[in-house]
This record gives C-alpha cells, structure tokens and sequence, in this order.
C-alpha cells in the first residue's frame, strides 16, 4: 500500500492556462528560416557553378550536360526537404558528388576561369589610360593565349590535365630599357691618325660603340625573365601563325605544315648558333691575349696611362663577352643533344623539337632586335671631327719645298729635252722631205708617199705582161703553195702528237690512232707512211688523194682527242702550234673546198665544151671530183663507156685475152720468130707486151692495157683531149661562162680578168726609207742565193715577162754588175735617186714561173749605157743603146722558179686563205663553241676599196645594274684586209676572250 516518506512536505502544483514563449519561437524559426536560406543559397551557387560553369573542351561540356540532364530529378525532391536541417543538406549535396569528383571537369573550370582572367588582364592593359600600363598590351600576347586555348581543346584527357594554365606575357619595351642600359655605359672616344698620317681623328661613339653595347645589351636584357619570356612568346606566335597560314600548301594539314616550319628554322639555327658560338669563343681568345700582352706591358714597367685604360675596357668587354658566351652555349648544348635518327625530327617527340626550335626562333629575334638597338645607341650623340697633323705638316712641308726644287729641275730638264725633241724633229721633218718620203699638204702637215710605204699593184704593158696562161695549172699551183703553208704544218704538228703519245702511254693506243686517220679502229694507218706522203708531195697527196671531206673528219677526230686528253705530254709540248696551225688549218679547208669547186665547175665546163666539138671521150677527161685523168685512167674509162667502136673492142678483146694465155718467154720468142714490130696492132702487139712481163705471175690487166694506150690507133683521142682541154682553160672569156669566174681563189689581187695575169706588184724603193731599204734587202737576198747561171731554170730579160719578151736575155754577168751599180747608187742616195721593184705571179705563160722586176731610174740606165762611136759600134758600158732602151720600157726581170721565191713582197701577193673563201661571194661564220653568243660574221664590204671587208661581231654584256644579260652588235670595215683578214678575226677572238673574264667577274660579284 502507499505511504507517505517522513519529513517531506506535500507539494501540490497549481494548475495555470499555457502561456507561449513567442519570442523563443520567432527566434527559433529565424535561425531555421536563415539555415534554410543560407544552405540554399549554397546549394543554389553549387549548382550555378556547375550549371553555368564556361568549359573549353568539348567533352567536358558534353559530361556537364548530361549530368544536369540525369541531377533533375533529384533536384526537384532536394526542393521538397527541410533544408534547415544538416543531414538533408548534406543529402542534397551529394547530388553534385559526380560533377566535382570528376577531375576532368574540374580542370577544365579551373583552366579555362584563369584562361578568362588573364583575358581580362590584357584587356585591362589595352583600355588603361596610364600610358606605363598601356605599354604592357601588345597582340601576340593574346595571339599566344588564343593558341594555348586552342591546344588545350584538342589535346587528350591525360594531356589536358597536365596542361598548365596560360599566363599573358606582357610587352617590353626593348628600346627604352636598351636605352637606359646605354645612357648608363656612357659615351665612347677614340683618338686615331689617318692612313695618310695628315690627319688626327676624334671619334665619339658610332661603329666602336656598336659592338661592346650589343654584347652589353645581350648580357644584360637576354638574362631578363621578362625579356625572355616576350622573345618566346614571338616564337610561339610565329611558328603557329606559320602553320595556320600555310596549312593550304600541306593539304590543310596544320601539323604538317609546323613541322615544315621546325626543320626549316632548325636546320638554319643550328648553322647560324653554330657560328656564333665559334665566333664568341674565338673573340673571347683575342680578348685574353690582349689582356695578357697589356698586362705583360704594365708588369715590365710601362707606365703609359692609356695602357691601364685599355686593359679596364678589354676587361669590361670580355666579361660580357663571357656572358654572352655562356648564353649562346647553352643554345649551342640545346641544338646539338639528344638528337635521333629521324632527320625530320632530330629530338623524337615533337614537344621538344618545338621547345628547342622556339627557344633558338627566340634566341634568334632576341639577338636581331638587341643588335638593332646596338646600331641605333651606338650613333647617339655620335661625333667626329679632323685636324691637321702637326707632325705631318711640318713633314709635307719639308716635302713640298723639296717638290718644288725637284719640279723646278724637271722642268728645266724636260724644257731642255723638248728644245732637243723639237729639233730632232724639225731635223727629222727635213730629212723626210729632203730624202723625198714625205710631203706637205694644204695644211702644212707632213705625210707619207704612199708608193713608198705600201704595195700596190699595176697592170704591165702588153709586150711585158704575160700571154694566156692555163688557169687550172695555175689554181694547181696556188693549191700547192696554201697547202705547204697551212695544210703541211698541222698534219706535222698532228703527227708528232700521235707519233710521241703512242710511245708515252697506253691512252693513245694504235686503234686509236687508226679512229683518228681512217675513222676505223680496225683499219691499219702507218703513220711514218703519211709523213713520208706529205713531205714528198703534200699537195696531191693531202688535196687531191686524201680530199677535202676525209681531212674534215681527221680534223673533227684529233680536236676531240686533243680536247679530252690535254694532260698529254704529246699534247702540252705543242699547245702553242696546235692553237695556231688549227685555226689556220680551218681557214685552209674552206680556201680548199672554193678551190676544189672551181676546179670542179672547170671541168664540168671543160667536158661539155669538148662534147660540143665532137672529141670522143670528152666526158671522160676529167673524174667525178674534177681531177684530170692521165692516159690510163681515161682509156679505162673510155673502155667502160662503150664509146669504142666494135672493130676497137675486138682488137682489145683479143689482145687481154692472148696476153693472159701467154707467159713473157713464150711471147717474146713468138715475136721473134714472127719479126713482129713493137707497134703492129695485130699478133705482133705481143712482142711488145712481153718486154714488160719478167714471168707469168705478172700478166695481168694492166699490161695489155699499157700496150693499148702506147700504139697508135688509140693515142691520138686523149692527145686530141688534152690540146683542145688547155685551149679552153686558157680562155678567160670561156672560164669566166664556164665557172662564173675569171680568176682563181687566192690570186684574185693579181689577175686583170683577162687570163694573162696581166698584173704585178710593185713598190717604191727610197734608199733613205726603211719600208723600201727592207724589202729591197729581201728580195736582193733572195735573188743573190740562186745560181745566176743557171740558164734551165732562171731566165734574165730585159725585153718583159711574157714567153717572147723573156728571149731578150742579157748574162748573168751583166745582171751581176747592173744591181752592184744599183746598190752603189743607192748607197751614195742623192735626192730623188728611186726605183720601182716589183713582183709577178707568173711568167714566161708558165704557172711554175714568176718574177721580180727592177724598173730601174733614167740616170743610173744612162749611166750603164755603152756609147756609139763614129764606126757605129758601142764603147764602154754595161748595156748597148738598144738593150738600154729595152731596160727603160721593160725593166730587168728575174725570171725563176715560183719554188725559189722567198719574200715579204712575193708572199704579199697571195691572199689570205680566209679571204680567198670570202671573195668567193662566201659569208664567213664564226661561233664560240663554249657559248654561241659570242659570233663573227664576215662578208666583203660595199664600203671601201678592193680588199675592204664587212667584220660584224656580238658578244653577251652582264648588266650589273640589272643583273641581266644584253647582247652587244657591233660592226667595223677592215681595209687592205687580203693578207691578213684571218689575223683580225684572231683578234676578235682574243678581245671575246678578255670579255669573257670581265663578265664572270660581274657575274661572280668580284
């Protein structure tokens, strides 16, 4: 049961109405209303955040979204919780779990949130009003965070999380700080003497100061973080501006084209850093063996203050030099390690190919730019300013005065020589005209007679000059005398070349040697057979045998050996006369193929005329290259023909045919037997025959043929060939419708036209002028080696040089005595003692003869002349009246052999080979084989006299100007050219040569 405790006290509430704490209440329901709004609030950022966050990957947006898409559902139950309380916060919060565990998206947040603030960083830079601010915007700062933006998006997931935030580099202002650094190194002077030592130059600042504040520049402004930074930021601009630029060229592959741009800058940089690394450490050498030298200098006891200067300035700038050293070290260590087979790719991974090649591009731009800044502080306050030596003036002085005593001795001493001058010539004027050389004009001005300083030639009278002469003889002769002259002495050269290479080594072998001769390796050529050939009678051996066309070929083959084997010994003994006997060689060929026509056309000519009269055989005369047949050849030809009658046949037919039946004993006794003479055509034909036969082995064709041509009934058709052949060719008039011509190549100076040569070639002789005295000298010469006496082959007339005036001969003696009184007289020269000397390409109607003629003066002829005494006879002298009067209208003529002719006078009438080619109405065309546009024309000229050539010539110019290439035209007339035509041509060709120096110098810039 219940029981009350002792000593307690019942206490028994009162009951009242509930009375609310509303106070407690609306504090209550503040802090859950402000816990609701603040974690909603949060909730509300979060999702803000996420929601709204600016994303740079695509990717990332794509998770961004489709997580905001998957959370709706979510969100709208997190909108009905109580979030006043913790735990439904925290339920809340883990909705956004997924987004911000993904690391991902939270780099890109984070990433592209710095992106945007840099951004507004530069923006900041470019609208700020405070110019120093303002300074720091420049675009290839912004350039470069847009391209690392454009990286980060295209890189990989793990590329990008490694990816590090961008940073806008600021601009620098390279100049002002390159300013600043050069107001504080100051100013730089120099003293110098000029390399005349007349002047003293002060030099401040300029070219000495461009250097040392480069170098300062460079060490100070290239270790600057931010001046590295601005230089790299360049680079990288530049090369992603290349391939984004340049993509169109690689198929719009972006990477491709970067990759052209890092091997093109690598390749460059590498040679350029390189060099410059070389370079510095060549200078920082020169710079310790200055200071070295200076400080041995001051150690020895040299207390010229300008040496401790000199040694703190050489100090200064090795330590620079040093910095820069050790900065372009590292570049050279960068460019040169770790480098793989991959040419493309020297480095293997393209990040540090693009690191290694942006840090030289910056390198590079750095170097550019600071030495541009260099350039332009070098010249501030640059100054320089000359005078005058002291010591040097003093020195010209000295020199002047001693210059005015030397001058004044100069002058008296040339005063005195042109006193001397002028007398000598005054003497010499009068001695000119007083030995009758030389004339006054109408100006008073002393001129040379032309007859007494120049061939010229005239016509001879009728009784001097010489009857119709055969014209092909003639053309054979004149052929005989340009081949000994031109022909025989390149064969010789080419012989001794091919004659010492065959023994000197194994590149000229004899099959080579057989390709040059005959064009046939297999094809023996006897060189010794050759030589023998053109030394006995190299006209009809090299000319007529071996011809034209063959001698082009050999000449064609041996320029090409020469060409290819110049090393040679053979070769180089002789280059001098193979340069010179070549070039005439090919002059030669081109006198020989007009020479070789004209013959040709004289024959083609010769044959119808002989038709047209009737002989038989008239076509036979000559062969097809127009050279006469002998008696032989022609009856050979004549029996091929069919143009014997039958009864002519038979007789041969029968006689071949007992000659080879027959040995020569048999014949010989038959004939005996018989009583057969040797010109009886029928069996006793035979008897004649076998003389010539020594045993059977020689009955052949040729001997009944011999027997053929000795009778008579066959010998008078080539007889009758041959007189009526030497009547046409002696006929100008015939020759001239014949071969459109009336002369031959090379005598055209000599003929008249008529056949009859009727020309000679005579100068003036003047015992007091040394043209005359020269080749009066020669021709005396020449006559005085020949035997006088020698009446078979030298003819002395006095009655002209035509076959009837040469009978009037006059001794050898007589001849003797006439010249030695001639050179008395001359020896004595009394004033106006001349006389004519001339020179005749033929005489006597015979192409083997010529002449000189001696028309002597009156006085020295009077003088020699015997007089008529009371009885009629003839006292004293060396001539009667008679022979006198002959000498005076024919003058004295020796008469030789043309072999026997050696002089100036005689030579002179022979023209030059490539003038005989060009009188043939010939255009001469010369062409630098090594370059074309070096060419001579020659052709005759309407300008001028006889013997007057048109020489047009080009040749290519380098305009330096323009660095293009002009062709030059030019033209000149060359006079009295017949003898000499060639060598002009060989002077033009020596001047292309010097041309051809001149251009490669421009060309080659030097």
């Amino acid at each position: 049961m219940a029981t009350y405790l002792q000593g307690v006290t019942d206490f028994i509430p009162q009951f009242q109405p509930f009375q609310p704490d509303l106070n407690f209440y609306g504090n209550v329901l503040q802090t859950k209303q402000t816990q609701y709004d603040n974690n909603w609030k949060a909730l509300n950022n979060m999702y803000s955040k996420y929601y709204y966050a600016e994303l740079t990957r695509d990717k990332n947006v794509a998770s961004r979204d489709a997580f905001i898409k998957d959370a709706q559902f979510n969100l709208k139950r997190i909108s009905q919780l109580d979030l006043s309380l913790e735990q439904n916060v925290r339920q809340a919060t883990q909705v956004f779990r997924p987004f911000y565990e993904n690391k991902d998206l939270m780099k890109d947040m984070a990433w592209t949130k710095n992106r945007n603030t840099e951004l507004a960083g530069a923006d900041s830079f470019r609208n700020s009003l405070d110019p120093e601010m303002n300074k720091k915007y420049w675009e290839p700062g912004v350039q470069e965070i847009m391209y690392k933006t454009e990286e980060f998006k295209n890189a990989t997931d793990e590329e990008a999380m490694s990816f590090a935030n961008v940073k806008y580099t600021p601009n620098v202002d390279i100049l002002g700080r390159a300013n600043e650094i050069a107001k504080d190194f100051g100013d730089v002077q120099s003293v110098t003497i000029s390399g005349d030592n007349r002047w003293v130059i002060k030099t401040k600042n300029g070219e000495q100061l461009e250097e040392p504040l480069e170098k300062l520049f460079q060490a100070r402004l290239g270790s600057d973080p931010s001046v590295q930074a601005y230089f790299k930021t360049q680079a990288y601009v530049e090369r992603k501006n290349y391939a984004e630029y340049n993509a169109a060229q690689f198929n719009g592959d972006k990477n491709a084209a970067e990759m052209s741009y890092l091997q093109d800058k690598f390749n460059v940089m590498k040679i350029k850093n390189q060099a410059a690394y070389k370079q510095m450490q060549e200078q920082s050498v020169v710079y310790d063996n200055k200071i070295a030298d200076i400080k041995g200098q001051i150690d020895a006891g040299n207390k010229d203050p300008k040496l401790k200067k000199a040694l703190d300035q050489y100090l200064m700038n090795k330590e620079i030099n040093d910095q820069v050293l050790e900065r372009v070290k590292k570049e050279n260590d960068l460019f040169n390690s770790n480098q793989g087979a991959d040419q493309n790719n020297p480095y293997g991974d393209i990040k540090s190919f693009r690191y290694k090649v942006d840090s030289g591009v910056a390198a590079d731009l750095m170097s550019k730019k600071l030495g541009e800044a260099a350039h332009v502080y070098a010249f501030r306050n640059y100054f320089q300013d000359m005078d005058a030596n002291p010591y040097q003036v003093n020195n010209e002085k000295y020199a002047q005065n001693l210059s005015l005593m030397n001058k004044k001795y100069q002058n008296e001493a040339a005063l005195a020589e042109y006193k001397a001058g002028l007398k000598q010539k005054l003497d010499d004027r009068k001695y000119k005209l007083d030995a009758g050389t030389h004339y006054l004009n109408e100006k008073g001005e002393l001129v040379e007679k032309f007859d007494q300083a120049h061939f010229f030639t005239e016509v001879l009278d009728a009784g001097t000059a010489t009857s119709k002469t055969n014209l092909r003889a003639e053309n054979e002769v004149v052929q005989q005398r340009y081949t000994q002259n031109y022909a025989v002495p390149y064969f010789n050269t080419m012989m001794r070349v091919l004659t010492e290479g065959s023994t000197a080594g194994a590149k000229l072998t004899q099959k080579k040697i057989n390709y040059i001769i005959n064009g046939n390796e297999d094809k023996y050529a006897d060189l010794n057979k050759w030589a023998k050939q053109i030394q006995s009678n190299p006209n009809t051996f090299l000319a007529d045998k071996v011809g034209i066309n063959w001698m082009k070929a050999i000449n064609t083959r041996f320029k090409t050996f020469v060409s290819e084997n110049s090393e040679l010994s053979s070769i180089k003994n002789v280059q001098d006369q193979l340069a010179t006997t070549s070039t005439k060689f090919d002059d030669y060929l081109l006198f020989l193929g007009e020479s070789k026509k004209f013959e040709r056309d004289l024959a083609t000519g010769v044959e119808k005329e002989l038709a047209r009269q009737g002989i038989k055989g008239a076509n036979l005369l000559y062969d097809e290259k127009g050279n006469k047949r002998n008696e032989k050849q022609f009856f050979e030809a004549l029996m091929k023909s069919g143009q014997l009658s039958k009864e002519e046949m038979d007789n041969i037919n029968r006689i071949k045919r007992e000659t080879a039946n027959r040995t020569g004993k048999n014949i010989i006794i038959d004939a005996a037997t018989r009583g057969m003479t040797p010109f009886d055509i029928t069996d006793k034909a035979l008897a004649f025959i076998g003389k010539g036969i020594a045993n059977a082995d020689r009955i052949g064709p040729g001997n009944w043929l011999d027997q053929i041509i000795e009778s008579k009934l066959y010998g008078d058709y080539y007889k009758e060939a041959i007189t009526a052949a030497s009547q046409i060719v002696s006929d100008p008039t015939v020759v001239s419708k014949i071969t459109g011509r009336k002369t031959i190549p090379g005598l055209e100076k000599m003929s008249d036209g008529s056949g009859m040569f009727g020309k000679a070639q005579f100068t003036v002789i003047n015992p007091k002028s040394s043209w005359g005295t020269y080749h009066y000298g020669q021709v005396l010469n020449n006559i005085r080696s020949q035997d006088l006496g020698d009446a078979k082959n030298i003819t002395l007339s006095i009655g002209g040089i035509s076959q009837s005036g040469a009978g009037d001969k006059i001794s050898d003696d007589t001849t003797r005595a006439i010249l030695a009184e001639l050179q008395r007289s001359m020896d004595a020269a009394p004033k106006g003692f001349n006389f004519r000397l001339g020179v005749a390409p033929i005489a006597m109607n015979n192409a083997g003869k010529s002449a000189y003629i001696f028309q002597l003066p009156p006085e020295l002829i009077d003088k020699i002349t015997g007089k008529v005494n009371d009885k009629g006879g003839v006292e004293g002298g060396l001539l009667s009246p008679r022979q006198a009067k002959q000498l005076m209208e024919n003058g004295l003529s020796v008469i030789m052999n043309r072999k026997a002719f050696n002089s100036d006078m005689y030579n002179s009438m022979f023209v030059d080979p490539l003038a005989a080619y060009v009188d043939r109405d010939n255009t001469y065309s010369w062409s630098d084989p090594t370059d074309s546009r070096y060419k001579i024309d020659i052709s005759q000229s309407s300008i001028g006299g006889d013997g007057s050539y048109q020489m047009d010539y080009s040749l290519p110019v380098f305009d330096t100007e323009t660095n293009t290439w002009q062709i030059g035209n030019y033209t000149t007339i060359a006079d009295n050219a017949k003898q000499n035509l060639s060598d002009l041509r060989d002077n033009i060709i020596q001047g292309f040569n010097g041309a051809k120096q001149v251009n490669n110098q421009r060309v080659n810039g030097y």
